[in-house]
């Protein structure tokens, strides 16, 4: 095996994420849980129900990063 096959990651070969659970998204953007549930119900996020699990879509998640002010 060469030394590039051995340094793959699972980031190498995981699909990328459609969504987020909205612990993941309050930890990324560095707030409350509550503060994510508001920005589902002010329609800043997307977010759907699956299996009692709110999911929010990684689009959006983006779309809030390209939309941040810069520090």
């Amino acid at each position: 095996m060469s030394r590039r096959a051995a340094a793959v990651t699972q980031a190498d070969v995981a699909p990328p994420r459609i969504a987020y659970r909205v612990d993941e998204v309050a930890k990324m953007l560095g707030v409350c849980r509550r503060t994510v549930e508001r920005a589902i119900n002010d329609g800043r996020l997307v977010a759907s129900k699956r299996l009692g699990a709110t999911l929010i879509e990684a689009e959006s998640v983006k779309a809030i990063f390209e939309t941040a002010p810069a520090e």
